[in-house]
């Protein structure tokens, strides 16, 4: 079951389990030892919208798993489509893990097709990692708003949320992820095809990336012998999981496996 939600911006007394100040990438996730706005709230906005998907404004699409814990805030997964804009896919992928362990999970959707600097690549895709990074311009305001509104719902626990890419959402996941570790402990890319990570990465992300070896769209070889390697100099600690299969959802073998990785980080 879908519904529509719009959302009235409100003050400062509003439930929120995280603001986020998109221009400069800051959110207030509660810091080891101290407490979200959330987490001094009731967790829960509305019982009503526990066990369905909903959409939030033109941006995301929401789902609030009947397993949530209405006594302490949960877990977000942000989970970021590939090529054609299907939210709900992922959804719809991600909800038995949502149900089973008690995640949040968060589709946003691209503005365009796919996300920004993969739709509009510089000087026809040889620009220099700087310009791909500058072509990041639309879709970060609108992930961001809508972390910050899905935590008008239900109480978020940032330091055990995480964020999930498949295909060209894996690519966006390792060049917008490692932009905000105080949101995004974690790390999972299916299939990327490219990552530019922020030459003056300070963070202490752990990243999951699982690949096909048999992908004739975005090749192995390329995510082995170059994303990996890439982002572990920025400093991300990468752990790369080959498996035999071609460009298409992974199997469920290796999506739990990306699961279990993030459940690993957070002490489960």
């Amino acid at each position: 079951m879908s519904a529509r939600v719009q959302i009235a911006r409100k003050g400062s007394t509003s439930l929120i389990g995280l603001v986020v100040v998109a221009a400069l990438g800051v959110s207030s996730f509660s810091a080891p030892g101290q407490t979200s706005n959330a987490e001094a709230a009731t967790p829960f906005a509305s019982g009503a919208l526990v066990g369905k998907r909903f959409d939030i404004d033109d941006l995301a699409a929401l789902y609030i798993p009947r397993s949530v814990s209405r006594d302490k805030p949960a877990p977000l997964l942000v989970v970021l489509h590939g090529g054609g804009r299907q939210p709900y896919r992922m959804i719809n992928i991600f909800k038995p893990y949502a149900e089973r362990h008690g995640f949040v999970l968060l589709a946003p959707m691209a503005k365009g097709a796919t996300w920004d600097f993969i739709l509009r690549p510089p000087n026809g895709g040889s620009g220099s990692d700087l310009m791909w990074r500058a072509r990041m311009k639309d879709d970060p305001p609108r992930i961001l708003e809508a972390i910050r509104k899905a935590g008008t719902f239900v109480a978020i626990d940032g330091k055990r949320s995480a964020l999930i890419g498949i295909s060209d959402g894996a690519s966006y996941a390792l060049t917008f992820g490692p932009d905000h570790p105080e949101l995004f402990p974690t790390i999972v890319a299916y299939m990327p095809g490219m990552a530019f990570p922020n030459p003056a990465y300070k963070g202490a992300q752990r990243v999951f990336i699982a690949h096909g070896r048999q992908d004739r769209m975005l090749f192995f070889s390329y995510t082995a012998k170059t994303i990996v390697p890439r982002l572990k100099r920025a400093g991300l600690d990468v752990t790369f999981h080959p498996y035999d299969g071609g460009h298409t959802f992974p199997p469920a073998s290796v999506t739990a496996s990306g699961i279990a990785f993030i459940l690993a980080n957070n002490g489960n």
